[in-house]
């Protein structure tokens, strides 16, 4: 999936048994198309406020300055059917931009119920997670959405 206008190409999967959402974004973000994303996934018949989150940002770009982080954080935390006080959101990054944006909106949410962590491996992202998947399972879910990705 593209959202128009911005380059950002974003795919996620819904996991009931598991209790969780895999999303997978590439290209250039920025806050429109970020919301955009949100609303979509919540939107969704399987989701649920109370899933953890595996967010893999690693090959995308960012054209989000803190201010953009503070308005997603706002739409976010105004929207109780997206946050729970028991969800984990676990960002796999490999970049220090990405490091960066994560860590933004994770100091912007120090205060509230969700608990966020940025992650540069899998491994270390899913044991925080506690997910019982392996790390081969969730790899092989990844790429699965990563070719969704494709225009």
């Amino acid at each position: 999936m593209t959202d128009k206008g911005s380059g950002h190409h974003y795919a996620f999967k819904i996991i009931p048994e598991k209790r969780l959402i895999l999303e997978v974004h590439a290209g250039l973000t920025n806050l429109e198309s970020s919301i955009a994303i949100k609303k979509e996934e919540v939107q969704h018949e399987l989701f649920s406020s109370e899933y953890n989150i595996l967010t893999d940002v690693r090959a995308l770009r960012f054209n989000i300055n803190q201010r953009d982080a503070h308005g997603l954080f706002e739409y976010v935390s105004g929207r109780p059917d997206i946050t729970s006080n028991k969800r984990k959101v676990a960002f796999l990054t490999s970049e220090s931009e990405q490091v960066a944006i994560a860590t933004i909106y994770k100091m912007l949410h120090k205060e509230d119920h969700h608990r966020i962590h940025v992650f540069s491996t899998l491994e270390y992202a899913l044991l925080w997670l506690g997910t019982d998947w392996s790390e081969e399972q969730i790899a092989d879910e990844l790429m699965g959405l990563r070719k969704k990705l494709r225009p």
